[in-house]
Order: structure tokens, then C-alpha cells, then sequence
């Protein structure tokens, strides 16, 4: 007895192909969706965020400033923050310089691996300057923090007084004011440059108010 065998047709063997073709694309996208997720979430990981909060100021203050405790378990720099929060927003420090406390812009704050670093008053700080809303106590605001290695990270600031253990030590004014001074120093040296070479006043004006 002679046995059938069935061959499969060009029409069938085109489904089967393409079913194949269409289940490795799939494994390969599912492989790649999980391997990214991994590494977002390892990145994510590798930094620690602890009471993220922006200093209550009185109504009507045009600048404050945000704090945080951060820690990351590889060498790291936080090397900028974004947000709409504020019009302009950098990284501050707080030195002694010839017996003086000066505060000044920087451009990085390192994180070595495995220490924590305390953004605070007084010390390292995120300026917020021309603070566009009017802040409200308990109200949270999303910044984004850039650092030198992986990707950036949205954190929600909430909107308080400075802790209980800060409030004797206020962010201090003299170093700010400094800077402050030698901002609107710098924004005359532009009026003058505008009244004299276009005849024109130059009308915006640069005035910040530090966190008292």
C-alpha cells in the first residue's frame, strides 16, 4: 500500500514563513523592551534621593532655593537641573575664602560612590532664580536633575519650611549677596555697553533676592 504524503502548497508555506518571521520579531522587540527596562531601571538605581524639598519663602520672594540628600552607588556628577519652576536654575556653593563664607556657581557637584552628599543651607544648593509661580507650602514641583553618567532623573520637590535643624542656621545672606552684587554690577556694565553703542537703554534689568 502506497502512503499519501501531503505537500504543503506555495500559499502555505508563505503563512508559515511569514508566521515565523513575524514571532522572531517579536522576541527580538520582547528581548529588547526587557534589556532596555533593565538598564533604566539599573541606572535609576545607582542614584538615591532623600527629602527633596524647596525653602518656603515670603510672598512674593523672586528667589529660592531647593535641597536634597543624594547618594549613588558609582563615581558621578550632577551637572545641571532643569525645571519650569524658575527661570534660571544653577548648582551653589558656600566657601571660605580669607575668613569669609562666599557663595558662588558651580558647575558640577561630584557624587562619589557610595557617599551621600547633603544639598543644604548653607553648603551645596540648587538656586532657584526668578521663581515664576507663587510657591505654596506642601505644593510639589518636578525638576530634572542631569548628571555626567546615565539618564536623567524627574524628582518632585515639595514646597516647606527649611527643617527644624537648619532654621537656626538660615542660608546665609552675605555670600549671596555678593553674588547678587556682582550680578547687577554686570547688568550696568551692559546698560552702558547698549546706551553707547545703540544709543538705546538696555531695558531688562537682572534683580535677585536670596533665601533669607
Amino acid at each position: 500500500m502506497k502512503m499519501l504524503v501531503s505537500v504543503p502548497s506555495e500559499k502555505t508555506k508563505s503563512i508559515i514563513h511569514l508566521v515565523f518571521s513575524a514571532t522572531c520579531l517579536l522576541g527580538f522587540m520582547l528581548s529588547m523592551l526587557i534589556n532596555s527596562s533593565y538598564v533604566l531601571a539599573k541606572e535609576q538605581a545607582s542614584i538615591q534621593i532623600r527629602h527633596p524639598y524647596i525653602r518656603l519663602m515670603p510672598p512674593g520672594a523672586p528667589n529660592t532655593a531647593a535641597y536634597m540628600t543624594i547618594s549613588s552607588t558609582e563615581n558621578n556628577q550632577l551637572i545641571k537641573v532643569t525645571g519650569s519652576v524658575a527661570r534660571n536654575i544653577e548648582l551653589h556653593e558656600h566657601i571660605h575664602q580669607n575668613g569669609i563664607m562666599q557663595m558662588r556657581p558651580v558647575d558640577k557637584i561630584d557624587l562619589p560612590a557610595g557617599n551621600t552628599v547633603h544639598l543644604q543651607p548653607g553648603g551645596l544648593h540648587i538656586m532657584l532664580i526668578g521663581v515664576t509661580p507663587s510657591l505654596q507650602a506642601d505644593e510639589q514641583y518636578s525638576l530634572q536633575l542631569h548628571f555626567a553618567k546615565g539618564a536623567p532623573v524627574t524628582q518632585d520637590f515639595v514646597v516647606q519650611y527649611a527643617p527644624s535643624a537648619h532654621r537656626k542656621q538660615p542660608h546665609k545672606g552675605q555670600q549671596h549677596k555678593q553674588y547678587l552684587k556682582n550680578n547687577v554690577n554686570n547688568e550696568h556694565k551692559h546698560q552702558e555697553h547698549d546706551q553707547k553703542h545703540t544709543g538705546a537703554p538696555h531695558t531688562e534689568s537682572r534683580q535677585y533676592q536670596e533665601p533669607e
